[in-house]
């Protein structure tokens, strides 16, 4: 019985999500540069899993539900994907957009689980305030 109790906790071990490595956004000049925040508001469909926030193909950030970061950017066209693991292979999946950012202009993300990842797309400030009111900050 005790083999097989052990058996089942390495089992379950195995079947985790990876966790993706998090790096670092350059400093960039607060004058010339816009935020961006991203929020992964409450959802029940993968409550568990970590979405990865990624910027020009760097991972930056990892949201659990019910959480958000803000972060700044260089003025100008910018790829930011959501990032998912799989909880069986060693698979990566992601959703992108390219988003604009204005120097002085916030801009607001939603992500939302969807298929095998999520998607993530701009909502209005109003929205994204009232997501953000909902949610933990988690720094970078």
């Amino acid at each position: 019985m005790r083999s097989f109790f052990l058996f089942a906790i390495l089992l379950l071990a195995a079947c985790a999500a990876p966790e993706l490595k998090i790096g670092k956004l350059p400093a960039v000049d607060p004058a010339s540069s816009g935020e961006v925040v991203v929020v992964r508001p409450s959802a029940f469909i993968a409550e568990d899993f970590t979405f990865y926030v990624n910027v020009n193909e760097e991972n930056i950030a990892g949201l659990r539900n019910r959480m958000h970061t803000r972060f700044r950017l260089p003025a100008g066209d910018h790829r930011i994907a959501v990032r998912c693991t799989s909880g069986y292979t060693s698979d990566v999946f992601e959703n992108a957009t390219i988003e604009r950012v204005v120097a002085g202009q916030t801009i607001y993300l939603a992500i939302e689980p969807k298929g095998k990842c999520a998607t993530i797309e701009a909502v209005s400030e109003r929205e994204g305030r009232r997501l953000v009111a909902n949610t933990t900050f988690i720094p970078l």
